[in-house]
C-alpha cells in the first residue's frame, strides 16, 4: 500500500536542500535526485507567469519524495521562499502550500513566526544567526520552526555544523552528485546519532 505524505511532513523530514536558477532545474534534475536532495529551490528572474509555467512543467517530473520550491509567492506552487525586507503577511498558493523565508539577520529571525520554515543565509560554522536559530527553534523538535543553514559548504563544513546542532542545510555553488552524496551522508549520520530522531520522525510523518 502506498502511503501519501503531506507537504509539511516531507519538509520536516528533509535534510538536504539546494538552490539554483529555476531555468536550470530541468536539465540537472536527474543528478539532484541521484544525489539525495529533498528540497530544490529554483530562483527566478521575477517573471511570475514564467515561474508558474516552469514550476508546472517540472512538478510532473519530480519524484514524490522531493519538494520543488520557487521564489515568487504570487505564482502557483506548493512551496515558496521569499527574500528581502519583510512587509508583513504570508501569501500561500493554496491551503496546504508551504511558505518559507530566507533571512540573514537576527531581527528577521524574530519576525518569522508566520512562516513554515527558514533559510539562513551564509550560515557557516560560527554563525551567530545559526546559533540564535538553534536556540529559538531547536532542530528535530516538533513545534520548532524548521530551518536550513545555507551556503557553499563542503562535507567537512557540514560536519562541523552538525556538531553544533545543525540538521538541515541548503547548498549553493557547484552541485555535483559526488558533493551532494557526501554531504547527504554527513547529515544522515547526524540524524542517525541524534537521540531525538526516532520520536521526531514518528511525529513528523503524521504532520
Amino acid at each position: 500500500m502506498t502511503v501519501l505524505m503531506s507537504l509539511r511532513s516531507r519538509l520536516l523530514l528533509a535534510r538536504l536542500a539546494v538552490t539554483l536558477p529555476l531555468t536550470e532545474v530541468g536539465e540537472r534534475l536527474a543528478g539532484l535526485v541521484a544525489g539525495g536532495v529533498h528540497l530544490i529551490l529554483g530562483t527566478s528572474d521575477g517573471d511570475v507567469e514564467g515561474t508558474e509555467v516552469r514550476w508546472r512543467e517540472l512538478a510532473g517530473r519530480i519524484p514524490g519524495t522531493v519538494l520543488l520550491a520557487h521564489d515568487q509567492p504570487e505564482a502557483m506552487g506548493d512551496v515558496t521562499v521569499v527574500s528581502g525586507p519583510w512587509r508583513g503577511g504570508v501569501r500561500r498558493a493554496h491551503r496546504y502550500a508551504l511558505a518559507g523565508r530566507r533571512i540573514g539577520d537576527l531581527r528577521s529571525l524574530g519576525e518569522a513566526a508566520d512562516h513554515d520554515f527558514l533559510v539562513l543565509r551564509d550560515a557557516g560554522p560560527g554563525s551567530r544567526l545559526l546559533a540564535e536559530a538553534r536556540s529559538a527553534h531547536p532542530p528535530l523538535v516538533m513545534g520548532s520552526l524548521p530551518w536550513f543553514g545555507e551556503g557553499d559548504l563542503d562535507a567537512d563544513a557540514v560536519a562541523r555544523l552538525t556538531e553544533q546542532g545543525v540538521r538541515r542545510v541548503m547548498l549553493t555553488g557547484d552541485l555535483t552528485v559526488e558533493r551532494l552524496g557526501t554531504v547527504g551522508e554527513v547529515l544522515q549520520d547526524a540524524w542517525r546519532r541524534d537521540p531525538l530522531t526516532p520520536a521526531f520522525r514518528g511525529q513528523a510523518s503524521l504532520a
